[in-house]
């Protein structure tokens, strides 16, 4: 069982209710979890780092400018850290973690948070959609950032 669940109730109607893994089995299903094997692996994405810009400043901004609450579920900070004891994420809209740009980011919560991680395209055109129509932020169709310089 890992550590998260560790001491936490399974109830009856849990298909885990009951059953007891072998160090065998447990191992056997980790492996099949890692890597290449899984489904939803992307390449290691998930490991690669986030630039210097995405830092405590760049997501304070990007929480007020959302008026610190998740665009999808409008849970407000306050109450998510009453939850969860966090604050809200940000999220990279083209999961382009070196992207680190206003047009690119959005305020999540945790739960919204791990939602968009699958359906990418999907997400990443509802969330520019959202940030076009809220801050007048512009994507080209094949959802690249057009950023728009003030030069007067």
């Amino acid at each position: 069982m890992s550590a998260a669940r560790k001491g936490k109730y399974i109830g009856k109607d849990s298909p885990m209710f009951g059953k007891i893994h072998s160090k065998e089995t447990k191992r056997n299903m980790s492996k099949n979890k890692i890597g290449n094997k899984n489904p939803r692996w992307l390449g290691g994405k998930s490991f690669e780092p986030y630039n210097s810009n995405f830092n405590k400043k760049f997501k304070e901004i990007i929480r007020e400018r959302d008026g610190y609450c998740c665009k999808l579920c409008n849970i407000f900070e306050d109450d998510h850290i009453k939850l969860h004891h966090t604050k809200l994420a940000v999220h990279h809209i083209n999961y382009d973690k070196t992207l680190t740009i206003k047009e690119n980011a959005v305020t999540l919560c945790n739960r919204c948070n791990i939602l968009v991680n699958k359906d990418r395209e999907l997400w990443t055109n509802h969330f520019q959609e959202m940030l076009k129509r809220d801050y007048g932020y512009q994507y080209t169709e094949d959802q690249k950032v057009i950023l728009n310089y003030d030069l007067g």
